[in-house]
């Protein structure tokens, strides 16, 4: 009887123990493991942050400008059929041609502010001499560089606006507009002999020559919106603007080694 008791004693001494002490689980939860093994993979830091913000609001400013263009015709396509690779594009008239400026005026602005924080701040007329100042190189260079992409074989088409702006076509004077076919007609004469026809086809020359990838292209605009050689600007913007030309250099250079695994870029550069 003795042993019996004593060995119930020792029994709910060793059940009582068990009670107090946390299970398995409970520990789990209240320390849970520091294994990284199911953890998110962090996400790296870009090294070249300006062209990755180039990349995303000139795709955005692009956008506008197509969709804004392709809305103001009599006949807009469907929404679902538009698209930056595919457009539709159509011969321009020259209503159409003015229209498709004054977008891209208004986006650059936008653009502007987008991928350069410090040009929101600026006066609206400083903002404004700026935009307009690239608008005259960005305009040329962009239409050269669309056209080659959209119309390698075709000389007599610049995509100078996201409408196609058709050489071939005016000079046969079958644009819908035929009142650019008067021969007082200074729009139709400057888009069919003047300075207009003469800076995009050799620009489009040079551009099938360097053939540049989109980054190359993207650093080529933030070059040309901080140029300010033809319009003295504050001793201010002159060093936001050699700042990002310092900053976007350094990440071509990056890109180039680490993207397109080149040593010797000198040469390109020079391009």
């Amino acid at each position: 009887m003795q042993a019996q008791a004593q060995s119930k004693i020792n029994l709910c001494k060793i059940q009582s123990q068990a009670e107090n002490q946390p299970s398995p689980v409970d520990k789990s939860i209240e320390s849970p493991s520091c294994s990284t093994a199911f953890s998110p993979p962090t996400r790296l830091t870009s090294e070249k942050p300006l062209l990755e913000r180039l990349k995303m609001h000139y795709k955005t400013m692009s956008l506008i400008r197509l969709n804004s263009e392709l809305h103001a015709r009599n006949d807009p396509p469907h929404p679902l059929k538009i698209s930056l690779d595919g457009g539709p594009f159509y011969p321009t008239t020259y209503g159409a041609l003015n229209i498709g400026l004054r977008i891209l005026l208004s986006a650059a602005l936008d653009f502007g502010c987008a991928a350069f924080p410090e040009f929101e701040s600026l006066h609206d007329e400083e903002k404004w001499t700026i935009v307009v100042n690239f608008f005259y190189r960005f305009r040329i260079f962009e239409g050269g560089h669309r056209s080659n992409k959209l119309f390698p074989d075709d000389r007599d088409k610049c995509a100078d606006c996201f409408p196609i702006c058709p050489f071939a076509i005016m000079t046969k004077c079958g644009i819908q507009d035929m009142s650019l076919c008067l021969s007082t007609s200074y729009p139709f004469r400057y888009l069919r002999d003047g300075d207009f026809r003469s800076l995009v086809i050799p620009t489009r020359d040079r551009l099938a020559q360097m053939n540049p990838c989109h980054e190359e292209f993207l650093v080529v605009v933030a070059l040309m919106f901080w140029s300010s050689e033809e319009q003295p600007m504050r001793e201010e913007i002159t060093h936001i603007g050699e700042r990002y030309r310092q900053e976007i250099l350094k990440e071509l250079h990056a890109f180039y080694r680490e993207e397109r695994g080149l040593d010797d870029y000198a040469a390109r550069i020079g391009e």
